[in-house]
């Protein structure tokens, strides 16, 4: 669509079948990003990932790396393949940051340590291929900073083939405007409501059912047309909308009601700026998603319910 807008594009029904100066960092152990570690297994493979908050970097690396743009991935891989697997790191980030790149970013001859101490603590914390049969590596990629939600893809490539992993990661210290455990749950619909439609027919009388529009709080005035049906969940559509360059919205607190103000008067981007609800099935949207072009004022908008 080659219109740019300021509102929402459209309303969307997801039906939803399934259910800087550096510092001396401080000890892994004392770091909760591990802990949070998503994992996924195809065959003797499995692998481990987490995406570092700000806060979370700057006690890594001692080393303020989000004023830089720069997001570290936690990877770890258990091989128990019978091939040597190596991590390709164009994959996470086509732009992604070597570790010697990111330790120069914050070389200062007034910092209390050197240059080369820095790379050598840059280049300690990073991924090390080649991952041998029967061990575990782990270390960073240093990626693009993204708030909300990231999409870690993880390419393993052996000899004679491959495997990828992709994980869709709630980034910690934002302030979404939907919370995952709450929206992608089958209990939203109680199971006698839940129908699956194996008639394309059906389905279509379904949905021409629906309402034509979002609506106000109160259901008084209609807003912007249901137009879009999207069929699937956490697993697959949030994804790959993600994938498509979609970014989470904020919730409406002081920061980023201020950034907002901020951005309006500069012209900045501003990827996550908060939008207004619109109300479907007494409701207002399950998630918002947006994608801004090179100021606050071009942002095309989608808004979600999940549906039964």
């Amino acid at each position: 669509m080659n219109r740019i807008v300021n509102r929402l594009l459209s309303a969307v029904v997801i039906a939803l079948f399934l259910c800087s100066c550096a510092t001396t960092p401080q000890n892994d152990s004392a770091l909760n990003y591990k802990s949070r570690a998503t994992s996924r297994t195809e065959g003797g493979l499995r692998v481990y990932a987490s995406v570092l908050s700000a806060e979370d970097s700057v006690a890594v690396y001692g080393a303020p790396l989000a004023q830089k743009g720069i997001q570290p991935v936690w990877i770890e891989v258990q091989n128990d393949d019978p091939v040597s697997y190596f991590l390709m790191s164009p994959g996470l980030d086509p732009n992604f940051f070597p570790a010697s790149e990111a330790a120069e970013a914050f070389a200062d001859s007034k910092a209390l340590v050197t240059k080369d101490e820095l790379d050598q603590r840059f280049r300690r914390l990073a991924f090390h291929n080649p991952v041998l049969p029967g061990q575990t590596v782990s270390g960073f990629v240093l990626t693009n900073l993204r708030e909300g939600a990231k999409l870690v893809q993880l390419d393993l490539v052996a000899s004679g083939g491959a495997k990828t992993f992709s994980i869709l990661m709630v980034v910690p210290g934002f302030h979404a405007d939907y919370h995952v455990s709450a929206v992608f749950r089958r209990e939203i619909y109680p199971p006698e409501r839940i129908v699956d439609y194996t008639d394309d027919d059906a389905f279509r009388s379904a949905l021409e059912a629906l309402p034509c529009c979002a609506t106000n709080e109160d259901g008084s005035k209609n807003g912007d047309p249901l137009n879009l049906v999207i069929v699937g969940g956490l697993d697959d559509a949030f994804p790959a909308l993600v994938r498509r360059g979609w970014t989470p919205t904020e919730e409406k607190w002081s920061g980023a009601i201020t950034k907002t103000v901020t951005s309006a008067l500069s012209g900045e981007r501003y990827i996550n700026a908060p939008v207004s609800d619109l109300y479907l099935f007494g409701r207002a949207q399950d998630l918002a998603l947006q994608k801004a072009r090179d100021t606050i004022h071009q942002r095309n908008h989608l808004r979600l319910w999940l549906s039964p």
